[in-house]
């Protein structure tokens, strides 16, 4: 879901803890980290992302593959890409050891995404598309198709989309009878 490549080791191996820590608990919050996570930033050019010049893959990938895959468009990510800007790596001895924000690079002006206005941040960006109504059936059918070979029932995927809106977005609720 979340596929990050060629980054050096000890980036990815952080990458690694990070999913095992956050994978079975909010996906808010899971998203959060991710976005954060210097493997994801420099491998999705999040990282040094300037408010003159915003690259717009971090917020392609966030709404095609995390979040949505429909119903967005090209002017959504652009206004995303706007309110991902600021991000840097932080280097020691040659090496990338973490990610800061830096409010200088940072895109502060009032942006139009998905239907609202506002001087949109990075977590507005991500609490905009995990509320939306399509995020749900997105997912569930994302996670299903992944562990069960059989395409999802209308049924399934109703109670499904219902389970994971109760439980505050998190990504394998206890359901009871499961």
């Amino acid at each position: 879901h979340f596929a990050t490549r060629d980054q050096d080791t000890p980036l990815m191996l952080r990458q690694n803890r990070m999913l095992r820590q956050y994978g079975m608990g909010s996906y808010r919050r899971l998203l959060r980290q991710v976005t954060r996570d210097p493997a994801m930033q420099l491998f999705l050019s999040l990282a040094d992302s300037h408010k003159d010049h915003p690259n717009e893959n971090f917020a392609r990938e966030l709404m095609e593959l995390f979040t949505l895959a429909e119903g967005y468009t090209e002017q959504d990510i652009r206004e995303a890409s706007r309110a991902l800007t600021g991000w840097r790596v932080s280097r020691a001895n040659g090496q990338v050891d973490g990610t800061w924000f830096d409010r200088e690079r940072y895109d502060d002006g009032v942006k139009r995404i998905l239907g609202q206005r506002g001087r949109f941040g990075t977590t507005e960006i991500l609490d905009i598309v995990v509320e939306r109504p399509r995020h749900a059936p997105f997912l569930v059918t994302k996670l299903w198709g992944f562990f069960i070979t059989e395409p999802i029932d209308r049924a399934s995927k109703r109670e499904l989309v219902r389970t994971y809106r109760r439980s505050g977005l998190r990504v394998l609720p206890v359901v009871e009878g499961i």
